[in-house]
């Protein structure tokens, strides 16, 4: 009886056959590969030994600030501390340009003004008022002839600003 010709489609697997013709068997390499995997794979935690330390009191030692004698708003908003006069001037301007500045980029986008911006924006004018009487209603006149005053003195570049007024 005569056996039909070998065909590609009847070998199971070629790479195999290739390995066996020239002596290297699949299950050795398996068997090396599975030797080497210990050595390569070493977790990061491997050496790792936890010390039996009791823990530390994260509040050992705290001491609480003393509270201000400012009275608590029942809004649950803190006013914030009025500038000194001194050098509180240059302050006062940089937070009113500020506030004014998050205002006007509301409005630019369509959007009328927030309600924190606007509370934002009268407690600038209030503590500008307190370092210098009227100098909001200044201030205002100066950013209305100069626009381009408002951003530069929101950036902390309030020289500009304080000769306007």
């Amino acid at each position: 009886m005569r056996r039909p010709p070998p065909s590609d489609y009847q070998k199971a697997d070629p790479a195999r056959d290739f390995a066996e013709r020239r002596g290297i068997t699949f299950r050795e390499r398996v068997a090396e590969m599975v030797k080497a995997i210990p050595e390569k794979a070493r977790g990061i935690f491997d050496n790792f030994r936890p010390r039996a330390e009791p823990p530390r009191d994260m509040f050992a030692g705290f001491q609480p600030a003393p509270r201000s004698q400012q009275p608590e708003r029942g809004d649950g908003l803190a006013r914030s501390p009025q500038p000194s006069p001194a050098g509180g001037l240059r302050s006062a301007v940089e937070r009113y340009a500020r506030a004014l500045d998050a205002v006007q980029q509301t409005r630019a986008q369509g959007i009328e003004a927030m309600p924190h911006q606007r509370v934002a924006l009268d407690r600038a004018k209030e503590s500008l008022d307190a370092v210098r009487p009227h100098a909001a209603t200044d201030l205002g006149a100066a950013f209305e002839r100069q626009p381009e005053l408002v951003h530069e003195a929101a950036g902390g570049r309030s020289q500009s600003a304080l000769r306007a007024m």
